[in-house]
Order: structure tokens, then C-alpha cells, then sequence
């Protein structure tokens, strides 16, 4: 099988450098009798072994969830995609897809009007070739396919690895959109094939230096080739190691950030130093304030609709500065709504890649109407509580007003607001019921708009992880009294 697999690859080689191929007109085909149509919703997850093509009908949506091991048993078994493929893995529990045995071999064929999102995957022994010998001449080698053969639509695949194929990419359409960024191909017979405009930047080529060239040299000319690439794609920004760390920026939330004398910018909590242990830690991981790890202090009295605004162009500087294409984020309480609100609202999510949120109000704080109704800080830590109260006091006074009632309400404190809930939390003293939200609520039109579905259909392409802590009837607040 080895020998064979060797051949296979020398007779491909061969093709390759002495035919001008097109593969717009090449046939998918396949042995197997049946198709599995998939036309609603549906989750693979765990193991699973796939004995007959799959294709997955407009309209439908195949998600393979994380830590996924998908088998194919059968010769050149097809999944077609017309609709949406998702692959859902994460850095810890990637998703497998591959081979049970040699004699098996599969591709992955987005067609047109598809939508292919793969995060966090290993994809190994896809494609095939197919050669004609009679007696010892070989006749035909011009029908083979890749792991992933693009027909159409829209591809984007982030970290994932392309392992021991016969052709881990071939784009096939020039109608084809194509993005496979800060991924590996590693021991395959050949990696891409693809036309201008499609991009695999920030790629591992098994070489420090980008794809492998051979050179030749004779009377006439000295020309090079590439080994296991062909086409004008774009390949820069080569990986010089397999693995990779993408910047990380850490987002506080209210109060969270500070002027300081001496200081033009504002800087991370220096009252209560929330972050330091949190950047202590990182840099202990190998991360450096200024080089792979940022912070993004902001102006928290603001709506979070400008300060995503400002996120946009902080992260814009980092990947320029790092030149690299995304950033993960860690964001603490209404830091998470400031991404959140540049992810869904900006277009942010082909710059993110992990999404950290600790203890994010997603859906709204009963307490920060205490602070909205009444000027006063609840906090369960009364320390954290006594100097907020102390600081808006202070303020207050030094902005000309009575009261932080009055400096909340008419300054504005806009994010204060922008921090209610969207659901019913409010409960009548006299009658006991808790009123049905908006009704005789103060709105939170911010939220309502953040949580459309349209909107968080947005966080799709982000490996979203939301943290929060021990919650107890004691610690939180989930109705408010009103007379």
C-alpha cells in the first residue's frame, strides 16, 4: 500500500508539472450506492463513522461539535455542502476527521452557494487519485481530489491542521471564496492548488521558511518550483514554527479604568488592582505587556456602543504591530458587552478568536437598577461597594451636581443604563407580582438589540467561553422591591 501510495503521488507530480489543468470541469465521483440528505438542523458529536456520502441540502446545517471524531469507511466518500457545514472545535477539544483504514479515502466539497466555517480541526488521509496503467505505461492520472475540493461558496478555516493526504486543498471554482489562515499542512503527498484571491496566509509548510521550492539549472535557464503548491494564492506570512500564539487584550468593565497624575491615557483599575494577578499570570505563560499581551482601558461612563467603536481601532493597531491576523480577548463584567458589541454590531468576529467573559452581564444586572433608580452602588464586596459610592460622590460633586443620583441620570452615566436587564425583575411591594418586562420598566434598548438573534448569530465564528461564579440566593440579586 505504501508503494502504491508512492506511485500514486509520483504520477500526480508528473501531471502537475507538465499539464495546465482546470478543475472546473472534473466529475465528483464516488463508490457509494446511498446519500444521506440533511435538509433541517443537525449536531454530530462524540464518535461516528460514516459509511455512505453525505450532502447537506440549502438551507440545512450540519455543526460537527468540539472534541467530534468523524470516520469515514468507504472509497471516495463525498460530504457536499449547498448549505451551512460548521466545525466547531476548540484549542482543547479539537475535532477529528479522517480515515478508518488505507483503503478509504473522502473529501469535503463545499459547492456553490455554501457556507464551510472549521475552527480548531485536524482533517488527515483525505483525497484520492485515480490513474489508468496498461501494462507498464501509465495512460491517464488526471482524476484525483482533495481532502477539501471547493466547487463554490464560501470557505473559512482557522487552525486546523491538513495531515497525510493525497491533496489536502484544491479550489476548483474561481467563484470560490476561500480563507484558511493560521493552520498546518503537514505530510501530505501535495497541500494546495488555488487561483489568486483566495488567502492562506499565516500557514505552517513543514519549512521555517515557508513552502518548499526545488530548483533547476541548465544551459538555457534557472527556474525554481514550488514541491506541494501551485497557483497564485496568497501564501505570505508564512509560520516559521507549526505552533502559534495569537495577542491577547484584556477588556475591563465599569470602574474599571482610570486617569492617573502624570498619565495622558487611562490605565487598568490602579485603585483595587483587579488585573494584576490576572497579568501576572500570563507573562509567567510566556506573554509581554506591550508585545503579545494588550490592555484596553476606556472611558466606562460611555455608552458600549462607543467604546466598541474604539475597540475596533485598538485591535486594528495590534494586528498591525504583531502582524498577525487575530486576538483573543478576556473580558470582565461589562468588558464582555463592549466585545460582544464590536463582534456583532462591527463586523469584529474575523478579528477574534477566543472570546473569554467573566461574569458578563449578557443579559442585564437586577442590581445595576439600584444604582440607575436610587444613585447607589450595591456590591457584595463591601469594600468594592464603599468605593464606588465614595468615587460617584466625588464626582458628582466636582461636576456641579446634588447628588450621584443626579450625576448618573443627567451627566450621563449611559453604560449605568446600558447595564439593566432585559427581563422581567421587578416586583410590586403591595401586590407581590413581579411586573412583565418593558412594561413600566426603564428600557434597555442596548441589550434588547445586542441579543437579536441576527446579532448573536455574529459570535458564530468565535470560540465563545462565558465564566461565572458561584451564584446564591445571598450573593445575587434577581429581584428588585418597588413601591
Amino acid at each position: 500500500m505504501k508503494k502504491l501510495r508512492i506511485f500514486g503521488r509520483l504520477i500526480l507530480a508528473i501531471v502537475l508539472v507538465l499539464s495546465p489543468f482546470s478543475f472546473d470541469g472534473f466529475t465528483l465521483f464516488s463508490q457509494a450506492t446511498t446519500t444521506e440528505e440533511i435538509s433541517d438542523y443537525q449536531v454530530w458529536s462524540g464518535e461516528r463513522v460514516v459509511e455512505t456520502n453525505v450532502i447537506v441540502r440549502p438551507g440545512g446545517t450540519l455543526v460537527i461539535d468540539k472534541g467530534a471524531k468523524i470516520t469515514f469507511s468507504g472509497l471516495r466518500l463525498n460530504l457536499w455542502v449547498e448549505g451551512n457545514l460548521f466545525v466547531k472545535g476548540t484549542v482543547l477539544k479539537p475535532v477529528v476527521i479522517g480515515c478508518d483504514k488505507t483503503i478509504s479515502s473522502f473529501s469535503l466539497v463545499p459547492l456553490p452557494g455554501s457556507n464551510v466555517m472549521i475552527r480548531n480541526a485536524e482533517i488527515k488521509q483525505g483525497g484520492t487519485v485515480a490513474y489508468l496503467v496498461q501494462g507498464s505505461t501509465v495512460a491517464n492520472a488526471a482524476s484525483y481530489s482533495a481532502a477539501l475540493q471547493v466547487y463554490g461558496g464560501t470557505v473559512d478555516m482557522q487552525n486546523t491542521t491538513f495531515k497525510q493526504s493525497v491533496y489536502a486543498v484544491i479550489v476548483a471554482s474561481n467563484s470560490a471564496t476561500v480563507r484558511v489562515n493560521r493552520s498546518r499542512f503537514i505530510e501530505n503527498d501535495f497541500d494546495v492548488n488555488a487561483q489568486a484571491g483566495n488567502d492562506f496566509r499565516y500557514d505552517w509548510w513543514e519549512y521555517a521558511d515557508g513552502p518548499k521550492q526545488t530548483c533547476y539549472e541548465d544551459s538555457a535557464a534557472h527556474y525554481c518550483t514550488y514541491d506541494k503548491i501551485s497557483g497564485g494564492f496568497d501564501y505570505s506570512h508564512p509560520l516559521s514554527q507549526a505552533s502559534f500564539r495569537d495577542p491577547v487584550l484584556i477588556i475591563p468593565g465599569i470602574l474599571g479604568s482610570w486617569r492617573v497624575t502624570g498619565k495622558s491615557d487611562l490605565v487598568l483599575d490602579p485603585i483595587l488592582g483587579t488585573f494584576d494577578g490576572l497579568i501576572k499570570t500570563l507573562e509567567k505563560n510566556g506573554y509581554t505587556m506591550g508585545v503579545n499581551l494588550f490592555a484596553f482601558p476606556y472611558e466606562w461612563r460611555a455608552s458600549n456602543v462607543v467604546s466598541a467603536k474604539l475597540l475596533a481601532t485598538k485591535i486594528e493597531d495590534i494586528k498591525a504591530m504583531t502582524n498577525w491576523p487575530k486576538v483573543d480577548i478576556i473580558a470582565y463584567s461589562m468588558g464582555g458587552l463592549v466585545a460582544r458589541e464590536y463582534i456583532e454590531t462591527l463586523g469584529g468576529g474575523g478579528n477574534v478568536d477566543q472570546l473569554l467573559t467573566l461574569g458578563t452581564p449578557h443579559n442585564g444586572s437586577p442590581k445595576s437598577y439600584l444604582t440607575w433608580d436610587s444613585g447607589d452602588f450595591y456590591d457584595i464586596s463591601p469594600i468594592r461597594k464603599f468605593v464606588a459610592n465614595k468615587i460617584f460622590q466625588l464626582e458628582a460633586s466636582e461636576n456641579g451636581y446634588e447628588n450621584t443620583f443626579q450625576y448618573i441620570r443627567k451627566a450621563p452615566i449611559t453604560s449605568v443604563r446600558e447595564l439593566l436587564p432585559t427581563s422581567s425583575y421587578l416586583k410590586d411591594t403591595d401586590t407581590g407580582s413581579v411586573r412583565s418586562y418593558p412594561d413600566l420598566y426603564p428600557r434597555n434598548q442596548f441589550l434588547e438589540n445586542l441579543n437579536t438573534a441576527d446579532n448573536e448569530a455574529q459570535l458564530v465564528p468565535v470560540e465563545l467561553t462565558n465564566i461565572v461564579g458561584k451564584m446564591t440566593k445571598n450573593e445575587t440579586v434577581d429581584t428588585v422591591r418597588v413601591g
